[in-house]
């Protein structure tokens, strides 16, 4: 019973982002749609060109165009330029593309293989600082996971050749990144060691022995990451066999060369079996001191209508007042009895 509800847990974990971007694609669909005419009209005097390698079609710039599959994109912004970096299989192998805009989005440069790698390059994340691009993915030989880093120094217009710096026998995933200043702060999952975490203070030419935030007891995945001068927080959530429903934070007061033991933001009730935690975002305002988090919370019901399991689920939310020393009570922000994502 135990083993079939983790592999239903895993199977959940992984194909929620999926079901995710859908929805979001139906809305934004539905957003276009409804348009008015004269917002058409200044979309089209903007970007109603064909830019190089693109194709415009009722006022949306194709930035890809090919015949392979191209998808989870990610996109970032500093002064006029917009970065945009999505993974593509056109060539074979699932490769990560980037494309750049010097004029706040109304022309593209052309689409540069920034990984070029045999196997699958996958979550990608992308960051900005100055005139400097940063990336990180996900590789994929066979089953483990590797974690790589490239960066750009002159606001995208080349890379550096890619570097591991998840590099181990074990799979590594969910690769994260933020800035602050000239230092660069990674974090992803270790399956054999739990949440790591690395800085560069050098703006990405070098980077410290990788250090464990998260320990390897349970499930400790899906990190999260940001920064704001001298902090750096750390979100992630757990779902062990021992102790289900688990959300963890940890802060950093000193650029990441020390972090405070983690403490964990969930609800005790959701320490049981059945019980799932998943998606957790945070973000911080640097002109308030305050630190907002969120996640989806939820228990896995059968239905005999139909007879299958199902997931019953809520957005919970939590904020700090004081840069992460101490957060508020949790508020249930959907407050459903339905599945809330």
């Amino acid at each position: 019973m135990k083993m079939r509800f983790r592999l239903m847990q895993r199977i959940f974990l992984i194909w929620l982002p999926v079901i995710f971007v859908t929805q979001l694609t139906i809305i934004s669909a539905i957003t276009l749609l409804h348009s008015t005419n004269a917002s058409e009209e200044s979309v089209s005097s903007q970007i109603g060109k064909n830019y190089p390698n693109s194709q415009n079609v009722n006022n949306i710039t194709n930035l890809s165009n090919n015949k392979g599959h191209s998808e989870h994109p990610k996109l970032t912004v500093m002064g006029n330029n917009v970065y945009i970096l999505w993974t593509d299989d056109t060539s074979g192998t699932r490769d990560l593309y980037f494309r750049k805009s010097s004029d706040e989005g109304c022309n593209f440069g052309p689409a540069i293989d920034v990984s070029n790698q045999s196997g699958a390059s996958v979550d990608p994340q992308i960051a900005t600082s100055g005139n400097r691009v940063y990336l990180i993915w996900e590789h994929t030989p066979g089953n483990n996971g590797e974690i790589f880093f490239t960066r750009s120094i002159d606001s995208g217009a080349s890379f550096e050749s890619a570097r591991n710096i998840g590099n181990n026998t074990g799979f590594n995933g969910f690769p994260q990144l933020t800035t602050s200043g000239n230092n660069v702060y990674l974090v992803w999952h270790d399956a054999t060691k739990g949440i790591l975490f690395t800085r560069s203070t050098d703006s990405g030419a070098s980077f410290e022995s990788a250090r464990i935030i998260g320990n390897s007891s349970g499930s400790n995945e899906f990190p999260q990451i940001t920064a704001s001068g001298n902090k750096v927080y750390v979100l992630w959530i757990n779902n062990s066999d021992k102790k289900y429903g688990q959300i963890f934070f940890a802060r950093s007061t000193n650029d990441g060369v020390s972090f405070e033991k983690p403490s964990e933001l969930g609800r005790k009730r959701d320490h049981q079996i059945g019980r799932l935690v998943s998606n957790p975002r945070l973000i911080v305002d640097s002109q308030s001191n305050k630190v907002y988090v969120i996640w989806q919370s939820g228990k896995i019901v059968h239905q005999y209508t139909g007879n299958i399991n199902a997931l019953i689920s809520d957005i919970l939310y939590k904020r700090s007042t004081n840069n992460g020393t101490s957060f508020e009570s949790t508020i249930n922000l959907s407050n459903y009895s339905a599945w809330s994502i």
